[in-house]
């Protein structure tokens, strides 16, 4: 077949460009949205409500909706160890185990430090067998090399002008290098001293503080660290007049991560801490309560059961009792006590199991219990947070 070529009329040929364009325009307008990552599309939510989505995702299995959330918590904190091990873990759920190692790579050279986390975690079983998994185990093991001394820069030869001479009766003093100034001292809030590490904030206004304060001490959850829980607990805190003291856990992961091991350690931690907020300030020894979030609160949960008398009672959000209700409580134990739960109904099934059961358990041992349920609230402090601790302030301390 012979083709034959037609000569077109400008006007035809330009109106044949201009359709071509906007075809070409459109398309690759279309093809640029589609090729945007989820990560480069900005985060709406705060970081809190995506770790709280990433729990319930993970608890149902729904695990390519749990590495969405942890890209957008990734993209809110890019260099927090805890939230780069969670792109490891989700991705190594939802089977990119390649993926996997270099997330888990990555948060260990962020400040991952205990080889015992990866080590132990379900999340990671994939990993296990794996060459890789075990080189980064022995990298965390390792210790860290000391830091270089840094080489002194040479000095200059320093050139002092000379004095003028002054004459006997000149009662002037002849000029003086200028004195060094003190240096300024560490914010008083921050506690780092004797082995603690930690925060401490004054009760209220002191024009408003009359005698002796009540004192919140202040237990974060895992690989949380003491900021975090007086960054939840300060407008309650200020409102009530309370000095809030919140140590740091005793085991430090790395960066702003600690974590509340052995039983023993973390109640002699806490109690150390206590007595130090007692030398700096006037506390009111009947008005201490124990505020655990998670980890923090079995251990707030267990110092109340072994020292009921030192101790008004505890407020205990989003804590796991299980390993509490192994063991039986005395009937009486903690009469009068006053103890405040707070549970979201979008935290796992058996969180919201055991708080149900404590609190049955913590009645027959005599104390005054509430238990709230928060409605679309997972492993969180429920909303509006401030008015939800004073509600349980006006509870335990009667503020």
């Amino acid at each position: 077949m012979a083709w034959r070529m037609t000569i077109m009329q400008p006007i035809q040929m330009a109106r044949s460009v201009a359709r071509a364009l906007i075809l070409a325009g459109w398309l690759l307008g279309g093809w640029g949205a589609m090729a945007q990552s989820p990560a480069s599309a900005p985060v709406t939510e705060d970081y809190d409500t995506l770790a709280r989505r990433l729990y319930e995702h993970h608890d149902k299995g729904e695990y390519r909706e749990g590495l969405a959330c942890a890209e957008k918590m990734l993209a809110l904190k890019p260099k927090d160890p805890q939230t780069i091990y969670n792109m490891a873990c989700m991705h190594c759920l939802c089977g990119n185990r390649d993926d996997a190692y270099r997330w888990l790579e990555k948060s260990i050279e962020a400040g991952l430090a205990d080889p015992a986390l990866p080590e132990n975690d379900e999340d990671l079983r994939a990993l296990r067998a794996d060459d890789r998994f075990k080189e980064l185990l022995n990298r965390m093991r390792k210790p860290p090399a000391p830091p270089k001394a840094p080489i002194a820069p040479k000095e200059k030869p320093v050139v002092r002008p000379r004095e003028t001479p002054k004459p006997k009766d000149d009662p002037s003093p002849r000029t003086q290098a200028a004195s060094p100034q003190p240096s300024r001292a560490a914010s008083a809030t921050s506690i780092s001293m004797e082995g603690l590490t930690g925060l401490m904030i004054p009760a209220g206004s002191a024009s408003a503080i009359r005698g002796p304060a009540a004192l919140a001490v202040l237990l974060h959850g895992a690989d949380e660290d003491p900021q975090r829980m007086v960054d939840r607990w300060k407008e309650a805190g200020e409102k009530a007049g309370l000095l809030l003291a919140a140590p740091a856990g005793p085991r430090h992961e790395g960066a702003a991560m600690y974590r509340w091991s052995d039983l023993a350690a973390s109640t002699e931690r806490v109690e150390s801490f206590i007595d130090l907020a007692k030398k700096r300030h006037a506390v009111d020894e009947k008005r201490i309560a124990l505020a655990g979030f998670c980890q923090g609160g079995r251990v707030a949960m267990r110092m109340l059961l072994e020292h009921p008398d030192r101790y008004a009672g505890a407020i205990l959000t989003a804590t796991d009792f299980d390993r509490l209700l192994e063991g039986s409580m005395a009937a009486g134990a903690l009469k009068g006590k006053r103890i405040y739960i707070m549970v979201g109904d979008h935290d796992s099934a058996r969180l919201v199991d055991s708080s149900d059961r404590a609190g049955e358990a913590l009645k027959a041992a005599g104390a005054n219990v509430i238990i709230k349920h928060f409605p679309d609230t997972g492993h969180a402090y429920p909303e509006p947070r401030s008015q939800e601790i004073s509600a349980a302030l006006a509870y335990v301390l009667g503020l």
